[in-house]
């Protein structure tokens, strides 16, 4: 992915890319999770955040450690995470990212949501990475 990258702790093996969504501790409970997969972004996780890192295809937290109980159940539930990514909840939020949970790296972009009306839609790059890391379907 071109674009900005952050580091951090690796904390979960793994690479997953999807919108970014900013969850801070006071929104857990009203937070309407996308129908796809996303990265959730918030400053640390505790139990209240289990449903929506289940939820989540990737985890990025700007607090914590390998030991962290973001990178714990992001290990348990087989999710890609980062963790001590500074400014990542002001960065992140709406962007496409990829987490790199075996290297520590966190890659962003600016969010185009792709558009149908758009001249050759089924041919641009843009839909093709929708598809196959937003939407899974491959090629």
């Amino acid at each position: 992915m071109t674009g900005n990258s952050l580091t951090g702790t690796p904390a979960s093996p793994g690479y997953f890319t999807g919108k970014g969504y900013v969850v801070p501790k006071s929104e857990i409970w009203t937070f309407q999770p996308p129908k796809e997969p996303y990265v959730l972004v918030t400053e640390t996780t505790s139990p209240d955040y289990f449903a929506l890192m289940y939820q989540a295809g990737g985890i990025v937290t700007t607090t914590g450690g390998a030991a962290s109980h973001a990178a714990t159940v992001a290990r348990e539930l087989g999710k890609p995470a980062v963790v001590a990514v500074l400014n990542a909840t002001q960065l992140l939020g709406g962007k496409m990212i990829s987490v790199d949970g075996t290297n520590g790296i966190v890659s962003y972009q600016d969010f185009i949501e792709p558009k149908p009306e758009t001249e050759n839609w089924g041919k641009s790059l843009q839909w093709k990475l929708f598809k196959k890391y937003v939407l899974k379907d491959g090629d």
